[in-house]
């Protein structure tokens, strides 16, 4: 007994790395592209995961930008074949109000009889008139396209923060590992112990 006690004294166990780790590395190369931080620190399978999720992410966003440009041009061939009007440079309320009245002198009335003289277009280059309320109808299916694809671009960059905060999270947790030491305490009372020290 008084050798294992004796042992335990001069024992010490401890399986943090030797490595100084510098955290705040780790954790900037994760906010730059989510995995980085991981793959560093040698975890190749976590940091995959992370890859994968923004890469994916990355091309969604890229696709949906192009089919967002590609609908806004149809969008202005549209308007200008069958309405008159060039929506290039337009803000989205003249486009809202263009796929929800026939024309311009429509919309006018519409906002005189409510009081709002100064919502009327009187520029010549906001003047408008459907050939067909169809075609309006059909303009203004898509402009909701339109709406949509870039409410899926904001939810696509929104994913993109929150993969970068769970990845600094990850890389802080397997800082917080690395640097884990495990260490036996022996107890030297009327009855020997001993006690499992955890440092972090």
């Amino acid at each position: 007994m008084k050798f294992l006690i004796f042992t335990l004294l001069i024992f010490n166990c401890s399986f943090a790395k030797t490595k100084i780790i510098s955290p705040k590395k780790h954790i900037i190369q994760s906010a730059f592209f989510p995995g980085l931080g991981q793959y560093k620190m040698g975890e190749i399978k976590r940091s995959k995961k992370f890859f994968f999720i923004e890469s994916a992410l990355i091309l969604f966003s890229i696709d949906n930008h192009l089919r967002t440009q590609t609908n806004i041009k149809k969008m202005n061939s549209f308007s200008a074949n069958h309405a008159g009007v060039n929506i290039l440079n337009k803000n989205n309320k003249f486009i809202l109000d263009l796929s929800n009245h026939l024309s311009t002198s429509v919309y006018n009335e519409n906002q005189l009889r409510l009081r709002l003289s100064n919502q009327i277009y009187i520029n010549e280059n906001y003047q408008w008139e459907w050939d067909d309320i169809t075609n309006m109808k059909k303009f203004n299916s898509l402009n909701r396209t339109k709406n949509q694809s870039k409410k899926l671009l904001f939810f696509a960059l929104g994913a993109m923060i929150t993969n970068r905060i769970i990845s600094i999270i990850d890389v802080n947790y397997l800082l917080n590992i690395k640097n884990l030491k495990l260490s036996f305490q022996p107890v030297l009372n009327k009855e020997p112990s001993l006690n499992l020290i955890l440092n972090f």
